[in-house]
């Protein structure tokens, strides 16, 4: 952040771009709360997590999203650190979405949009 002149007066404020601007071009992480995705959209915490368990066949019947993480890093070769463990859990709930938005018969249109931002 530059300094400023605290003895001057302050110059016109530019516009500043929106937020839906900033996602558009990049400068903004978009975080969607875990009451939205958990709860509304996903069927609650418990079922998130229980799901990624079974999708990383956790063998345990008492599991929480560390304890699942952690077998996963431990199982699979190909996670190599905790920023390929969370593009894991990311790429699972991104995946559980787009299956949630086929199945509640959202458009091929849209689907093919969004399907695509998932493999690029």
């Amino acid at each position: 952040m530059p300094r400023i002149q605290t003895n001057q007066p302050q110059p016109a404020v530019a516009t500043q771009p929106t937020i839906v601007e900033r996602l558009r071009s990049g400068k903004a992480v978009p975080i969607i709360g875990s009451v939205l995705t958990h709860d509304l959209a996903l069927g609650g915490h418990d079922a998130v997590i229980s799901a990624y368990a079974a999708y990383n066949h956790y063998p345990l019947t008492e599991h929480s999203l560390a304890q699942v993480t952690q077998f996963k890093a431990i199982q699979d070769d190909t996670i190599r650190d905790a920023l390929s463990l969370r593009e894991h859990y990311l790429t699972f709930i991104k995946s559980r979405l787009f299956e949630l938005a086929q199945s509640q018969g959202v458009a091929q249109t849209k689907l093919d949009e969004i399907d695509q931002h998932l493999t690029s």
